[in-house]
């Protein structure tokens, strides 16, 4: 695995004229993930990356994972990193936000995200609401809203209004490829209190 992480690294060097592209430097953070970068030179990289491509998501969510208690964070870093973001010139507002929610959750870190880390829902509620204004027909938008009001878990009207729009749209990829949890939620939405 190091060999392999090294050459890849290798590889990456010597492409350096490729960096303007987003993608090589989110391999690249991804690739210092693996040889366990400090957080210094990852912060070097992150922020060098954003001054090229603002508005790249893969920045922020490798910045996230890296971030995460497993690799080299703490628990709130990632958040108060993508609560940050939020205010960057050319970025990607609280959008940004709720699509690093979104992924971070997607990599199964946290299973009820908002009892298990110090993510804000008030912040990913309005960064949902900006993506579905922007793209308004979205089903995968749609299908990650509803699953992160899902392991909110504590807002019925909400859920059963998305689910109601998701209707044939499910995507089980959003929903952590688990139609038996989406079924589940669509019982538990339209149960009476």
């Amino acid at each position: 695995f190091a060999k392999r992480l090294a050459k890849a690294r290798q590889i990456l060097d010597e492409s350096k004229a490729m960096a303007p592209c987003p993608a090589w430097w989110s391999t690249r953070m991804i690739v210092g993930r693996g040889e366990n970068m400090s957080p210094v030179e990852f912060e070097k990289l992150f922020q060098a990356a954003k001054a090229i491509e603002p508005a790249f998501q893969e920045h922020d969510f490798q910045q996230a994972i890296y971030l995460l208690p497993r690799w080299a964070g703490k628990a709130g870093d990632w958040e108060a990193a993508a609560e940050r973001e939020i205010a960057r010139p050319g970025g990607l507002g609280h959008a940004g936000y709720a699509k690093v929610l979104s992924s971070v959750l997607g990599y199964g870190a946290y299973g009820f995200i908002f009892a298990e880390s110090k993510a804000s829902w008030p912040l990913a509620e309005k960064g949902f609401e900006e993506l579905r204004t922007t793209y308004p027909n979205s089903k995968r938008i749609l299908n990650d809203y509803a699953y992160v009001v899902s392991v909110k878990g504590d807002d019925k009207p909400a859920l059963k209004r998305l689910l109601e729009e998701i209707g044939p749209d499910f995507i089980a990829a959003r929903w952590r490829d688990s139609p038996e949890y989406f079924e589940k939620m669509k019982i538990w939405a339209n149960k009476p209190n």
